[in-house]
């Protein structure tokens, strides 16, 4: 009895303590607008705990529940609108919290009752949940007409405008990530497309955060109801946005190529043939990267993306692996078939990257100016292009003959690491070009050194000598010597490495293209022979 009674206590003062040290529930707003990450973070936990963790439910505590978490729904889509140091940031992320504990918790004692049913109530609101929590962020949200408790200061100046349409965008993100659209209606999520739709065509540089939005909302909302479903908020929402009639009238965007292949993927991954009628036209083809489809052509309007500051790649990219590429024992492999059109996979990679890499982002090379159109920034993307093309393990005659071709290892590579006559600076894309040179080799290195590994390494090697016979020489870098598995190890004891198939494989490959090179600098009548080693 004594032990009970004094291990009550004891767990009183620990939680009475760890009360203490919480933010105070007013202050947490103003912190949660803090630059400091930690700052905000330690806010919106200090809040959630004052709302919702309690050791025991009394009336009174469920009535202070209701008032503070009916106030702090407010407060925190109004600071969704502020513009003062990270507020958007710290009021999103708190928000989705909020929002998950509302709908998935309840007093203890009272299990059929939600905080956010009891939110409504004190609201005088007589809508679902879903539907009030919409209805709350518009007009916390509305430039026009401000939120109950908000001051209308009159015209509002062209920031004011920029956050609170930032505003509504962070609070769409917030509560599709706090799971609250769960059993949302139609209705309410075409609401929310409807709003994002409109985000995107205020201005162009809203396009991309838009899109992205629409992605995670579209990307939730599949997995909350079936296919068909999906497929009828898909073309009664889009099927106007994804207007193919008007496409070379300069209505769509890079972006509007971002949302059409992320739907596509979406079906892909589910494994459904059949697709609502506004996603049935193939978008991403050979024989489109030189079609105008929204007032130039579409690799064009990739390049173009090089204005995405590194290391920043813009959204378009992501999107377009996810369509050619599926996951499959742990790796990210190329898809065997696209849901639309006739071209492959290895169709689509092969132009792109003739059609975009080597034709738009370096451009023409004429000799003594080198390549005319090589932008450093374009220089940049072409670049993370080549980082991401080797996380999808392509097959060894793709890696040499395509993605490793002699304009792009001179221009990206060679030129950007070779040093400088006369006392020049470094080239400003040189730490870049040494981290995707690192990147690709770790990519190609990493794992069993089987037979098609072994090509692949193979191949690379033989691109970068094909660019320059003297490679690892004029970058300064072990890339070719890594490849061919011949820099130094610790001494083991074994000859296991030296004696497996994979190598042995490699260095036959390998003795056989030195061999060959050397054939055809005889043939040619060269006098030396020391660039064939």
């Amino acid at each position: 009895m004594t032990m009970d009674k004094s291990r009550d206590e004891e767990m009183t003062s620990e939680q009475e303590e760890e009360e203490e040290q919480l933010m105070p529930f007013m202050d947490t707003f103003y912190s949660l607008a803090s630059n400091e990450a930690k700052e905000r973070s330690f806010a919106a936990s200090s809040m959630i705990n004052h709302l919702f963790i309690k050791s025991e439910w009394e009336k009174t505590s469920i009535d202070a529940t209701v008032k503070d978490g009916t106030y702090a729904l407010t407060r925190l889509m109004n600071g969704l609108c502020s513009g003062r140091g990270s507020a958007r940031q710290g009021f999103a992320s708190c928000l989705a919290t909020f929002l998950k504990f509302s709908f998935q918790m309840g007093p203890e004692n009272d299990s059929k009752k939600r905080w956010i049913d009891m939110f409504l109530v004190d609201e005088g609101s007589h809508v679902g949940a879903e539907e009030f929590v919409r209805n709350k962020l518009k007009e916390c949200t509305n430039l026009e007409c401000p939120a109950k408790g908000k001051k209308n200061t009159g015209k509002k100046s062209r920031s004011d405008e920029r956050d609170y349409r930032f505003g509504r965008l962070f609070g769409i993100l917030a509560i599709v990530r706090s799971g609250a659209l769960v059993s949302a209606s139609e209705t309410v999520i075409g609401d929310y497309v409807a709003d994002l739709l409109s985000l995107y065509e205020h201005k162009n540089w809203f396009r991309e955060p838009a899109i992205h939005a629409l992605k995670e909302l579209c990307s939730s909302f599949s997995t909350q109801v079936d296919i068909a479903a999906f497929g009828k908020l898909v073309q009664s929402s889009l099927s106007a946005f994804f207007n193919f009639e008007k496409k070379a009238n300069g209505t769509w965007s890079v972006e509007k190529i971002v949302l059409y292949l992320h739907l596509q993927t979406i079906y892909m991954d589910k494994n459904e043939k059949s697709l609502p009628k506004c996603l049935k036209n193939p978008l991403l083809t050979v024989s489109n990267f030189d079609e105008n489809i929204g007032g130039e052509s579409m690799k064009l309007m990739l390049r173009d993306t090089s204005a995405t500051v590194y290391p920043k790649v813009h959204l378009v990219w992501k999107s377009i692996w996810s369509y050619l590429s599926e996951e499959a024992d742990g790796k990210q492999q190329l898809r065997d078939v696209l849901i639309v059109g006739k071209d492959t996979p290895l169709d689509i990679i092969t132009a792109l990257v003739n059609k975009v890499i080597v034709e738009t982002l370096l451009g023409e090379e004429i000799e003594g100016q080198g390549f005319v159109n090589a932008t450093p920034g374009r220089r940049a993307l072409g670049l993370s292009l080549l980082q991401q093309l080797f996380a999808l393990n392509l097959p060894s005659e793709i890696v040499q003959n395509v993605i490793l071709q002699k304009p792009i290892v001179t221009n990206l590579f060679v030129n950007s690491l070779q040093k400088f006559s006369g006392g020049k600076k470094t080239h400003t894309l040189k730490p870049l070009a040494l981290t995707v040179l690192q990147s690709i080799v770790d990519s190609l290195s990493s794992g069993p050194l089987d037979g098609e590994s072994a090509m692949r390494r193979f191949g690379a090697s033989k691109a970068f000598l094909k660019a320059n016979p003297s490679f690892d020489n004029v970058t300064k870098t072990d890339t070719v010597t890594v490849l061919l598995g011949l820099e130094n190890k610790p001494d083991t004891g074994t000859e296991d490495d030296i004696e497996d198939g994979g190598h042995s494989m490699l260095w036959e490959k390998h003795f056989a293209f030195v061999m060959e090179e050397i054939n055809e600098r005889l043939s040619a009548g060269e006098e030396s022979l020391m660039d064939a080693n």
